[in-house]
């Protein structure tokens, strides 16, 4: 009797972590789908997700790093916080620190230098340009995060993973159900 329901016991778990991971499985294609398509990184519970393609804040954040931000509280930002804007020159994300709160205008603004720069960035940042503040980095998890979003790292991280699991999940429930088959047979 006690063999029977720790295989019971098994054999609902194998289902509910073959459930947890085909859930996993399409929250993780829906995240990198949407990753692809938000212009300013994608976003998980509040945070933003960006990967560092320069050295110019070396010591702090190098080339490759995953950097982690939070929506930014303008009025909050002031000298030595690390912020991510977005630069309409250059056409993507940067992440520098602000050495200087000024106004371009009417608008609030910050002057800004990467760690590793002599000299602060030319041009003043605009509030409405700030994408998040620091929070956290990843070290060369941004490879990783860049690979995902290639359709062979796609099927690498998501889609070759998950067939291993569902394929080997099958397979025990095909011999658990196999084994209760032939104990419920009479010899």
């Amino acid at each position: 009797m006690k063999q029977t329901k720790a295989k019971r016991f098994v054999h609902i778990l194998t289902w509910v972590f073959a459930v947890f991971w085909i859930l996993f499985a399409g929250t993780s294609m829906v995240y990198v789908i949407a990753a692809g398509r938000s212009p300013n990184g994608p976003e998980l519970f509040g945070y933003k997700f960006m990967m560092v393609l320069s050295d110019s804040m070396i010591p702090t954040i190098h080339s490759g790093d995953l950097v982690v931000g939070q929506p930014p509280k303008l009025g909050e930002i002031g000298p030595g916080q690390v912020i991510t804007y977005r630069n309409h020159r250059a056409q993507r994300l940067i992440t520098h620190r602000v050495v200087q709160v000024t106004k371009a205008g009417d608008e609030l603004a910050f002057i800004t230098q990467g760690d590793g720069n002599n000299q602060p960035d030319e041009i003043p940042v605009p509030a409405r340009d700030v994408v998040a503040t620091f929070t956290a980095r990843v070290p060369y998890a941004g490879y990783l995060f860049s690979f995902t979003k290639t359709w062979y790292g796609f099927v690498v991280m998501v889609i070759v993973p998950s067939l291993i699991l569902m394929g080997t999940e099958i397979l025990r429930l095909t011999r658990l159900l196999k084994d209760e088959n032939h104990r419920a047979q009479p010899d």
